[in-house]
């Protein structure tokens, strides 16, 4: 549904930043000329204090873009 290369570069930007919080209501999709771009919002549990992550705070582990 969504483009790998958008999904590519949440993960990327998650990673760099280690934000533990990346679910699906921390993502925007705005779709323009049938074009679909992901736009990553909320990073306030980014950089944190303590490494501790599930893989349902992160949406994209998951999709088979990232595989």
């Amino acid at each position: 549904m969504f483009p790998a290369i958008e999904v590519e570069r949440i993960a990327i930007l998650d990673l760099k930043i280690l934000n533990m919080d990346r679910n699906t209501g921390n993502i925007l999709v705005r779709r323009d000329c049938g074009e679909t771009q992901l736009i990553p919002i909320d990073h306030g549990l980014s950089i944190p204090d303590q490494f501790d992550v599930a893989e349902y705070d992160i949406a994209w582990m998951s999709w088979p873009q990232v595989k």
